[in-house]
């Protein structure tokens, strides 16, 4: 039953980080795609029309949407002189219709009536680190280069629109949107084009990748399909989540260690039985199967208990967060009643209002819980084996001469 329960813990253990790694990432790629690095990204010359390569490309299998943008970095100040940097990125007027999704995952509703001349569209967080709010005033710094004056400083002031919150803290904290034809998108000249491609299926990256870059030929600087663009930080998410996995898996090897010593006891206490079964010509290895099964037995009901476990911890993981914050800000209350004094870096962290994410995300695979189950019965079931092979110590004829 111990070792049952040590099997449990380590799955429902290993479901609940691994759902919830697995929910955070799903939830970074998804944010990121959509809005950065879309599912390939076509960086154009200088002397080529967006809007044309748009219209050239738009035919080809599989793609969903085309958005042509330009962006740079620049300095943004707030009413209180306090400053952020941001990577301003300017688009068309029909930026909505030409990718939706995009408008969706920055949760912008009001972009498609307000984008215009004189207002800049940025995330929630920059505006609070700004310490600004929709209708306000902020003024832009930014180098430009010119072939007569050369390199010169330039400011502008534009009015904040409505503040968008992807849930994405990067994005949120330091991005904004103007229209391509304000006066801010001017001092962009001389920046590529880029176009942000969608795919129905994004796997389909590579293939879709030759098909444009065929079509477009001279016309194109550079091009990229998602998993190129982010190949650093995708390999250390999944570096992230299998590290993860391998430190957790340590209670597996924990409880087979525990199962590999209790059943090698139990062979030292029942070695006349043993013994007495050899006597009757049953096999070595029908004796260790006995062991075996009983490991697979252990495997079992430790992996099957630990997954329900981990699945209803995994799916109700808000719930329980949420209760034991309330709990620890009712505690906290009651301590400032009674006149003890608790930091007020101690009293925000007690509160759920504190934290960026609205809720915890969570998404797992079969295959990963396939995995998880299979390595529990695996452990249990070698520990077991392991053990069994004491069996083949036992020589009837000097147990018996002892006893």
């Amino acid at each position: 039953m111990l070792a049952s329960a040590g099997i449990a813990a380590g799955v429902a253990a290993l479901i609940a980080v691994v759902s919830i790694m697995g929910g955070l990432q799903k939830g970074y790629i998804d944010a990121i795609l959509e809005i950065s690095s879309f599912h390939v990204r076509v960086v154009l010359s200088p002397d080529t029309d967006p809007i044309i390569a748009s219209e050239k490309i738009k035919n080809v299998g599989g793609i969903v949407s085309v958005l042509p943008f330009q962006e740079t970095t620049m300095l943004a100040a707030g009413p209180g002189r306090k400053t952020a940097t941001m990577l301003i990125r300017a688009l068309p007027d029909d930026a909505a219709e030409r990718d939706p999704s995009m408008m969706q995952a920055l949760n912008f509703k009001t972009i498609e009536t307000s984008l215009s001349d004189t207002r800049i569209f940025m995330g929630s967080e920059a505006a609070f680190q700004l310490g600004i709010g929709e209708g306000d005033s902020l003024e832009l710094l930014n180098i430009v280069s010119d072939d007569q004056s050369g390199i010169l400083p330039f400011s502008t002031a534009m009015q904040a629109g409505p503040m968008f919150r992807s849930g994405y803290y990067e994005f949120d904290s330091g991005m904004a949107f103007i229209s391509s034809k304000s006066f801010l998108a001017a001092s962009m000249k001389g920046k590529p084009w880029v176009l942000g491609i969608k795919l129905n299926q994004k796997y389909r990256d590579f293939q879709a990748k030759n098909q444009i870059a065929a079509i477009l030929g001279s016309d194109i600087v550079s091009i990229q399909t998602w998993r190129e663009y982010n190949r650093s930080f995708f390999g250390a998410l999944r570096t992230e989540k299998t590290v993860m996995m391998l430190l957790v898996g340590v209670i597996f090897l924990v409880v087979g260690m525990n199962i590999f010593h209790s059943m090698r006891r139990t062979i030292a206490s029942k070695m006349q039985d043993i013994a007495v079964m050899k006597s009757f010509g049953v096999l070595g290895g029908e004796l260790n199967s006995i062991f075996i099964m009983e490991g697979l037995e252990i495997g079992i009901f430790g992996a099957l208990a630990g997954f329900a476990a981990g699945m209803i911890l995994s799916s109700n993981i808000n719930e329980i967060i949420r209760f034991f914050l309330n709990l620890a800000a009712s505690l906290a209350a009651v301590f400032q009643s009674l006149g003890l004094k608790i930091s007020q870096y101690t009293y925000q962290r007690l509160t759920t209002s504190y934290f960026y994410l609205d809720k915890i995300p969570v998404s797992i695979t079969s295959f990963e819980i396939f995995f998880i189950i299979a390595s529990a019965i695996a452990s249990s079931v070698f520990a077991a084996f392991l053990a069994s092979r004491k069996t083949a110590l036992a020589r009837p004829s000097e147990v018996f001469r002892n006893e």
